[in-house]
């Protein structure tokens, strides 16, 4: 090969290496449903999104984890910033997120201008394992049958929203569930028939919300550690099975009567206190 040839052989791969097309190397379902959120997205402070650009590989994308070239994770969380402040984003979530049928874990965190109604697009994820929605700006009822379509989770966390309607009993349905938190919402109704099936469940969190329901007709699940209900409507007693928690909380209801026995050390007066008519350790002794 001569000289001339060398080099034209040369310029050829070096522009094939520049070719932005060679570099998308994500699935096209994948870069258009995360340029569709990108759209959705009117102000990015931080810059969060400003590796999200058409032509590239998705995959290297703040954000952004693959495994064999298909998006399965995304997560966004702002961060404070040195004076305590936050650059939120602004927008909406895109509905075309359920392009991305790999994804396997949403995490969005501290997004509290980014509004729009309950993303129900999101239970159309035939492999979502994990549903983090922490303090985002979002709205309105659940969608309660849909959630029960997605078998695989094991983690649901929505708290910190302005969700509303009946607590989605669909949820017991999902056998593989580990933790769930619905903390400061304004979530209604009565989770009792899920909690008294959720034989998988290690932490249920629902502190700030509307939930009504009589505590005696709950059965502690076997391999449940936390369970924090806080600032709600609960009724009725406090059931023995709660003394094989590691961690209860249930200030501020209506319960009444006496405590059942407690293992020392493990429970503390302000996770009793605010109730209509409790005593008994941790807290005074009943009145005879």
């Amino acid at each position: 090969m001569n000289s001339s040839s060398l080099f034209i052989f040369a310029a050829c791969i070096f522009l094939y290496f520049l070719n932005p097309t060679r570099a998308a190397t994500c699935h096209p379902d994948d870069e258009a449903g995360l340029l569709a959120f990108k759209s959705g997205i009117t102000e990015d402070p931080s810059g969060i999104l400003s590796t999200w650009k058409k032509g590239t590989d998705c995959c290297s994308w703040n954000s952004i984890f693959c495994f064999n070239k298909r998006v399965y994770r995304i997560f966004i969380e702002i961060p404070f910033d040195s004076d305590g402040s936050r650059n939120f984003l602004s927008g909406t979530i895109s509905p075309s997120l359920a392009k991305l049928q790999h994804l396997s874990d949403i995490t969005l965190v501290n997004l509290k201008n980014v509004t729009g109604p309950s993303p129900q697009f999101l239970f159309q994820l035939p492999k979502l394992d994990n549903l983090i929605l922490d303090s985002v700006g979002l709205s309105g009822p659940l969608p309660v049958k849909k959630i029960g379509s997605l078998i695989k989770l094991t983690g649901f966390q929505i708290p910190g929203n302005r969700f509303t309607g009946p607590f989605p009993n669909s949820l017991s349905k999902l056998t593989r569930l580990q933790y769930v938190d619905i903390s400061w919402n304004d979530i209604s109704g009565s989770p009792v028939r899920f909690l008294n099936q959720a034989e998988n469940l290690w932490e249920f969190h629902a502190t700030g919300n509307k939930l009504r329901f009589d505590f005696g007709k709950v059965k502690i699940p076997e391999r449940l550690d936390k369970l924090v209900l806080s600032t709600n409507l609960i009724y009725g007693r406090v059931p023995p099975s709660v003394a094989s928690l590691e961690e209860l909380n249930v200030r501020d209801n209506h319960l009444c009567g006496e405590l059942p026995k407690l293992p020392p050390g493990r429970f503390y007066t302000s996770d009793f206190e605010g109730n209509d008519c409790l005593c008994g350790f941790p807290l005074p002794p009943c009145k005879a």
